[in-house]
């Protein structure tokens, strides 16, 4: 003992010795520098801040919370760097962008939601909205791509992880595919040959049926076959007939359908119905005179057009769409037309609609209006010599005619001089908009035609128009039922128009009155409340009478008067028919 303390320092010096050292420890410690901190986290170059999955997620925890344009547009930015400015494609980087667009799908949700849900909103917001959801899609499946050609060859990828990034390559591919069909547009040129190769990858690693989730919030698995599959089948359902959140329903519903269908190499003619060719640079076909070829795959839809069949009849027994599977967005009847359409187009080739009625090629000029108020206001337009006699709104409906005749017995001067400054008197422009389209092809159904969409803005699927030939009083009515923008011409698109058999009229209808009865000229004096006026739709092989109103004045089961000088008629509106762009075709039903 004696010797081992005989080496040991005195208590006292060893707490100066620890207390001299930490002194000179914090004399060579530098002051606390925030931005020297966040240089450390986040370096300048390379792939900052997705240089790793620590760097990615605190990255990601700073996108600010309330707005989710500016944070997708943030982690979108951050793809494209590392698109333009490529550096090593690593397994960590990897990893940091597959975190990244995990934790970005809630702003694209979002985004989409708002586009959807807003139809009429401006084009510039449009514009806005949907650039910066079709960006995201387009980079975010191009950096994917270009780390998997990079990473496939190399033994840095275990089999989960490459069947993984081959899932979210297509399906990235798919979601850049449906924006693209949003606006009616054909796909970009080796599109399909890139998502071919993706697939034909999958089966050479033989992962193609591998299930797993492509996205951790996700309660289902998928596999690569399956989200190549649902890139084919809704690449079939478009036709350019759908509005944008019809078709994303269709990509919603595939989501559980295309579970179904499967891939096979050998032709079996009597029961598959589609095939594709992994070496061509399109999408499916329908089975004709197929060659068996190596590059080609087939499979069936029979099961799932069964499958349509049912739910098509459980909707017409008034099944809820929610009741089906279909989602708590589906509306009747609008799901029954959708529901429809995807049997027509994935149906085999005998058993599929064709067109009803044959067209023929003209050129024809037409004048078009369009939107329920304009309709409304060029079919009550009156040729100059019946101008005179017309009342200002319309047959049975002149309100300061009756305002003046319930105050003063007559019609004061000033109300008959406003006849001249109102749109459609003798000797005034229209007060509606007037275009001349040339017609380039004509059948007993409708008409076709290539516009510019810079100066159509309004022209949607499911929009209303009025047409007639030049210098001419008989309107006839149409609704846009198909539109595709012109191969390698993005201004301009092709439209396809089905004209109405009935004769449109205009007519008002009238909230029952309250009061004393007393009606001036069909109106009643004591109601305050203005008529609805709507378009009426005569079949000349007669049949219920049906109105073509704005949804803002539908409401279910509403009791309301057609007023004549010698007939009063109580109707009360049915189950909207058909809904368009603006506008609801609905039956009345006479009331005793």
């Amino acid at each position: 003992m004696a010797g081992f303390g005989a080496g040991l320092l005195p208590l006292s010096a060893v707490c100066l010795f620890i207390e001299g050292n930490r002194a000179t420890m914090i004399a060579k410690t530098p002051p606390f520098n925030l931005a020297e901190r966040l240089g450390r986290l986040f370096p300048k170059g390379g792939g900052a801040p997705l240089a790793s999955v620590k760097t990615a997620a605190a990255w990601l925890d700073g996108l600010p919370t309330g707005d989710a344009m500016r944070a997708q547009q943030m982690v979108y930015e951050e793809f494209r760097r590392l698109l333009e400015n490529p550096t090593e494609c690593t397994k960590s980087r990897l990893d940091a962008i597959l975190l990244a667009d995990a934790r970005s799908r809630d702003l694209q949700d979002a985004l989409a939601r708002q586009y959807l849900r807003n139809p009429r909103m401006s084009r510039a917001v449009e514009s806005q909205l949907w650039h910066a959801i079709y960006n995201y899609y387009r980079e975010i499946a191009r950096l994917y791509h270009t780390y998997l050609a990079e990473l496939a060859n190399k033994s840095v990828l275990a089999s989960e992880t490459r069947a993984l990034l081959i899932q979210r390559t297509l399906r990235n591919f798919r979601h850049f595919m449906k924006w693209r069909f949003v606006r009616y547009m054909h796909l970009e040129a080796k599109t399909w040959q890139r998502v071919h190769n993706l697939y034909k990858l999958a089966e050479d690693s033989g992962i193609q049926h591998q299930p797993q989730k492509t996205y951790p919030h996700e309660t289902g698995a998928h596999t690569c076959e399956s989200e190549y599959l649902q890139c084919l089948m809704l690449n079939q359902a478009n036709a350019g007939t759908l509005y944008p959140r019809q078709i994303d329903l269709v990509d919603l519903w595939l989501d559980g359908w295309v579970r179904t269908l499967h891939l096979d190499k050998q032709l079996d003619a009597a029961r598959q119905v589609f095939n594709v060719n992994l070496a061509e640079d399109h999408g499916a076909r329908r089975i004709r005179r197929v060659t068996e070829d190596s590059a080609n795959r087939y499979w069936s839809t029979r099961e799932l057009v069964e499958r349509l069949a049912r739910i098509r009849d459980d909707l017409q027994e008034s099944v809820p769409p929610a009741r089906l599977g279909l989602g708590s967005e589906a509306r009747m009847p609008e799901t029954r037309d959708i529901i429809e359409h995807l049997e027509r187009q994935w149906s085999p080739l005998a058993t599929r609609d064709q067109r009803r009625k044959s067209r023929q090629a003209v050129k024809k000029s037409m004048e078009v209006t369009y939107g329920l108020e304009h309709i409304i206001a060029a079919l009550k337009d009156k040729p100059a010599e019946a101008a005179e006699e017309a009342p200002l709104y319309g047959d049975h409906y002149a309100y300061d005619e009756s305002v003046d005749m319930h105050v003063y017995g007559f019609v004061t001067s000033r109300t008959r001089e406003r006849r001249t400054q109102i749109p459609g008197a003798a000797g005034a422009p229209p007060g509606y908009p007037m275009e001349s389209w040339v017609m380039e092809d004509e059948s007993e159904c409708g008409y076709g035609a290539c516009v510019s969409l810079q100066s159509h803005d309004w022209l949607r699927v499911g929009a209303l128009v009025a047409l007639r030939a030049p210098r001419s009083d008989a309107w006839k009515l149409g609704v846009v039922r198909r539109l595709s923008r012109v191969v390698g011409d993005a201004d301009n698109c092709s439209v396809g128009i089905e004209t109405l058999p009935e004769i449109p009229d205009v007519l008002s209808l009238h909230t029952p009155g309250n009061g004393g009865g007393y009606y001036v000229n069909g109106v009643d004096a004591t109601n305050t409340l203005l008529p609805a006026v709507v378009i009426r739709l005569t079949n000349p092989a007669g049949g219920r009478a049906c109105v073509l109103i704005d949804p803002g004045q539908y409401q279910p089961q509403r009791v309301v008067e057609i007023r004549g000088l010698n007939r009063l008629q109580r109707v009360r509106f049915g189950a909207p028919a058909e809904r368009g762009e603006g506008w609801l075709r609905l039956c009345l039903e006479e009331l005793k």
